[in-house]
């Protein structure tokens, strides 16, 4: 039996969508509100955002707090590497990757870009 992975572009892609989440998020209030630059806004780019936001919000909710406190510590403050995150929760470093290429299969599969 193989394993398959997920193509290295594909989950260099996905991994940037959700390091990226928090402005994503933050920009489609903008545009949903209406505050934002209306030369910006067109419909592909706004269902693109949401279906973004939505899939990583639907994973987040249903992974262990451990891990959202990791995929905090490390893409979105920035303050830690994967083994200084692993040290703060009490995991290895190859648990914190582990972590980390799971919740990236998940995004991919609730956008579609893994089965």
């Amino acid at each position: 039996m193989t394993v398959q992975t997920m193509d290295k572009k594909v989950k260099g892609y996905v991994l940037w969508e959700i390091q990226n989440y928090p402005e994503t998020k933050q920009k489609l209030k903008e545009y949903q509100s209406g505050t934002a630059p209306r030369i910006y806004v067109n419909s592909l780019y706004m269902q693109r955002m949401e279906q973004t936001v939505g899939a990583i919000e639907k994973v987040l909710q249903h992974i262990d707090p451990l891990q959202a406190k990791m995929v905090d510590l490390v893409y979105w403050k920035k303050t830690h590497n994967a083994a200084g995150a692993g040290l703060q929760l009490g995991a290895s470093e190859r648990t914190v990757y582990r972590w980390v290429d799971q919740i990236v299969y998940d995004v991919g599969r609730k956008l579609g870009y893994w089965m």
